[in-house]
């Protein structure tokens, strides 16, 4: 194409290209450079609005963690070659400098291979989105193998062969090409979907005894004819307790559709069922199945409504307990008016029942949810404030701040599945709920000095269930209570030294506690981190030194969240250094970037 040029423009020809080349490379690092970083903001910031979804979604966040490490690993790898366009040689030099980069061919080479690779970390995230999609589809269409009886033989994985999948998915062979090989369905998803298709027999049952009218005026039995007291509860989440639980729900679930099945043929009284829905309800919540608990709850509110209209005295108290749960399962699946609409109607109810034991702990427990609802869509806060504090005042008119704990009762067996709160104790609970409601209000209203008050009176009654039920959640809560009492709010208020007690019983507490392993380690972190700020504050650099380097250790090996976590330790360094503390400061930062460099941060 150029024979016809002479020398001297074939060289002129070549350094025009050279040009040209050297900044189509630039501008293609640049744009690759943007992307990945625009990735991994959009990634930190979907992380931090649903990082407790995600917790819940093991498989899903650290698919979402790994293509953050991936596109941050390449948008790093991106800034040695931005930094050739901006070179400081200047005149011919720089002009020899950009030759020989297009000589070379390596920027180009370069830049493709990263584009390359960031495609490549991207199409395999999409995958694992696709196989997560397939999953939610086959949970969704809810289509169970009859053949299967979670009765008859133990739950199991089950390998994604065409048949299983075309089994429990109800899909068409099509399906399985986006499905990479050797995927398994979980115990959890084979069990769900066979329980979602039997609500959904109890659903359609339900439905057809409504439109025929054919409940029948019951005499009520003993269930409902004694006290009325509301049960509240303590789940366990071993692995045996799931596995009792599964298989209770099973039986529970057949036997109920049975008796559905005999009174719609005129047979079994409705407030069995009615009974029998109530807990399976709880059960489904317990199981984390959160759209069958709520169609259950919605039923055993119409079931009630209609007992309630021939023994208004005896069924009352029972639907608002069913508006309550209802309540609850709205929240639970994201429907905070619904929520509220339901604690309102069953607090209406509570009105005109006459003050029992029963109904003035649900009452009480109603304020303090409701309150929680009134947050939850953003109502004044001075209305969830005072129904808080109504909550407290009933609970301690009925001696709460004064009962001694009894705990479980001596020989029974509660290691199954869950055990109940009787008698005082659940006053106890109740109060210690609602004490816990008032201090977040507090709080929120910048009443710092109240809500600390609140607070250790909140922790004094955990700490006396904590000695008697030895239980995650109540250990949760007083961890949770501790790490709130030394916040940096309250400095003018309690001694330095009794905030570093309240730190290190939180970490003490999370380290020895059973639970979520990724909420856990960063509830430690924060806790080791305010305790560094604490040693400062105290002017005890040594101490403060050493939490920080155990600080350090577990955020070298955080699977997510890092980043937040290496600000918070360059916060930590500068209070170190503005205390005077040059040792020490630079001693803390020679540990993050230890990490920086390891985690290529």
């Amino acid at each position: 194409m150029d024979a016809g040029l002479s020398q001297s423009d074939r060289v002129s020809l070549k350094l025009h290209e050279s040009f040209k080349k050297h900044s189509h490379n630039m501008h293609a690092a640049e744009s690759l450079a943007a992307d990945t970083l625009e990735i991994v903001q959009d990634l930190e910031s979907f992380y931090v609005a649903r990082g407790d979804v995600l917790d819940n979604l093991p498989d899903v966040r650290d698919a979402v963690a790994r293509l953050s490490r991936d596109m941050q690993s390449v948008h790093d790898q991106c800034l040695p070659i931005l930094q050739l366009g901006t070179s400081p040689e200047r005149g011919l030099r720089r002009t020899l400098f950009k030759i020989e980069q297009w000589r070379s061919s390596k920027v180009e080479s370069d830049i493709r291979n990263l584009r390359e690779q960031a495609n490549k970390c991207y199409r395999r995230f999409t995958r694992h989105i696709q196989l997560g999609a397939a999953v939610a589809i086959g949970e969704l269409k809810g289509a169970v193998s009859e053949g299967f009886s979670a009765t008859s033989r133990q739950l199991s994985a089950l390998q994604a062969s065409d048949e299983n999948v075309l089994a429990f998915m109800g899909s068409t062979p099509a399906v399985l090409s986006t499905l990479p090989p050797g995927v398994m369905l979980s115990e959890d998803l084979v069990f769900k979907l066979y329980v979602r298709g039997h609500v959904s027999k109890l659903d359609d049952i339900l439905k057809n005894l409504a439109s025929i009218q054919s409940y029948a005026v019951e005499e009520p039995d003993e269930r409902h004819t004694w006290p009325f007291i509301p049960q509240s509860s303590f789940q366990f989440r071993t692995s045996e307790a799931v596995e009792y639980a599964r298989g209770n729900t099973v039986i529970e679930l057949i036997r109920v559709q049975q008796d559905l099945l005999d009174a719609e043929a005129g047979g079994n009284p409705i407030q069995e069922g009615a009974w029998a829905l109530h807990n399976l309800a709880i059960n489904a919540a317990q199981l984390e199945m959160r759209s069958e608990s709520l169609i259950l709850c919605t039923w055993t509110v119409d079931l009630y409504k209609t007992l309630s209209k021939s023994h208004w005295d005896v069924y009352v108290p029972h639907l608002a307990l069913a508006f309550y749960s209802l309540a609850s399962a709205s929240y639970r699946t994201g429907n905070f008016a619904q929520a509220m609409t339901m604690t309102t109607e069953c607090l209406s109810l509570l009105k005109t029942c006459p003050p029992t034991f029963g109904t003035e702990i649900l009452t009480a427990y109603a304020l303090s949810r409701s309150a929680h609802f009134r947050c939850a869509i953003g109502e004044d806060s001075s209305a969830s404030l005072r129904g808080t504090e109504d909550s407290v005042t009933m609970l301690e008119r009925l001696g709460a701040d004064q009962m001694a704990v009894i705990g479980p009762q001596q020989g029974e067996n509660y290691t199954i599945s869950s055990f109940h709160l009787t008698g005082g104790d659940q006053v106890v609970d109740a109060y210690a709920y609602a004490l816990n409601m008032q201090r977040k209000l507090l709080y929120g209203s910048e009443r710092y000095h109240e809500a600390l008050d609140v607070g250790e009176r909140a922790l004094q009654v955990y700490r006396r269930l904590a000695q008697c039920y030895k239980h995650v959640d109540i250990e949760f809560m007083v961890a949770t209570l501790c790490d709130f009492l030394c916040d940096d709010v309250f400095r003018d208020i309690i001694p330095l030294s009794s905030a570093l007690n309240y730190a290190q019983e939180a970490v003490q507490i999370w380290e020895e506690v059973q639970g979520p392993t990724v909420a856990k380690e960063e509830h430690i972190l924060d806790s080791l981190a305010m305790q560094t700020e604490i040693f400062v504050e105290m002017g005890r650099p040594s101490d403060a030194l050493t939490v920080f380097q155990k600080l350090a250790r577990r955020v070298r090996t955080m699977a997510t969240n890092q980043r937040m976590y290496i600000h918070r330790m360059h916060d930590l360094a500068s209070r170190l250094r503005s205390k005077k503390h040059y040792a020490e400061a630079a001693t803390a930062s020679r540990a993050i970037v230890e990490i920086c460099r390891q985690t290529h941060l």
